[in-house]
């Protein structure tokens, strides 16, 4: 994208911002990080990967309600009509029939298979721009993991699928999350209601690691059996380690620990003390 030095200071401050800082960002630039999230191109692939085709011609077609759904993620702080009337301003019929109404978009969104939000995700994933250098240490693509908790609609269909929180007002849905951390593009992503833990949800996602990667993690999702398996991956880790903790080793773990504090460790081979490891621990 090239636009002049200012809008590249507010598009810059927008994304560190996250999703509320779009709101500041002038509408055309906005507009332009549209195709960069998932393209028309994109949205077609995805849906022809899970065989979903519209049942018949109208306005709101599969890839017209995918290009609304992201474009109420990114333009948040605006209502369904203008977003709507953003995507379908080009499309000749809209001009005789009118912009379609938010009833009509909640009906499009559910014609969606669920399959279909999927595969786009999964393939916008894939398909992340080019990062700079700025991206990289050690000659290394800096990743991290890390979860979040978001609120959903207080639907009875909601509330049976997800977790309440104690004196939570709404169902909460889990999400965590592998990202580049230069330009925070989600490389991989497990969601699941909030009442499923992180490690759980992270455990799923460390086969996601590469090994031209130096990944981190906060302490709350250190374990041994779970660093092993990352290291596996070639992805060199820098994850934090609760001071003082106590770990048990799977049994089939007979080798040292991955930072062995001031001598030797795990003299038992199913036990393993990291009493004085300091709080960051690196692949030997």
């Amino acid at each position: 994208m090239h636009q002049p030095a200012d809008q590249r200071e507010a598009l810059r401050a927008a994304v560190l911002a996250g999703p509320a800082g779009f709101g500041v960002l002038d509408e055309r630039v906005a507009g332009w990080l549209w195709p960069v999230l998932a393209g028309p191109e994109l949205i077609g692939r995805a849906q022809a990967e899970v065989g979903h085709v519209d049942g018949r011609r109208r306005v709101l077609t599969g890839a017209v309600t995918a290009m609304i759904v992201l474009g109420l993620c990114l333009f948040r702080r605006e209502s369904v009509g203008v977003v709507t009337a953003r995507v379908t301003e080009r499309i000749p019929r809209v001009r005789v029939e009118g912009v379609p109404s938010g009833s009509a978009v909640s009906k499009a969104r559910a014609r969606v298979p669920a399959a279909v939000w999927e595969q786009l995700f999964l393939a916008a994933a894939a398909d992340a721009p080019p990062v700079g250098a700025e991206s990289y240490a050690f000659g290394l693509l800096v990743t991290a993991i890390d979860g979040t908790v978001f609120d959903l609609a207080d639907t009875a269909e909601m509330r049976a699928g997800f977790t309440t929180p104690t004196k939570g007002r709404f169902p909460q849905a889990r999400m965590v999350a592998l990202v580049a951390c230069g330009n925070r593009w989600l490389l991989a992503a497990r969601i699941a209601s909030s009442g499923v833990s992180e490690q759980a949800l992270a455990d799923s996602l460390i086969s996601k690691l590469r090994p031209d990667t130096i990944n981190l993690a906060d302490r709350g999702f250190f374990s041994m059996d779970r660093w092993i398996r990352a290291t596996a991956t070639g992805a060199h880790l820098v994850w934090r380690v609760k001071n003082g903790a106590r770990r048990a080793c799977p049994p089939v773990w007979t080798g040292r620990c991955p930072t062995p504090p001031r001598g030797s460790c795990c003299t038992s081979p199913t036990r393993c003390s990291l009493g004085a490891v300091k709080p960051v621990a690196t692949r030997a």
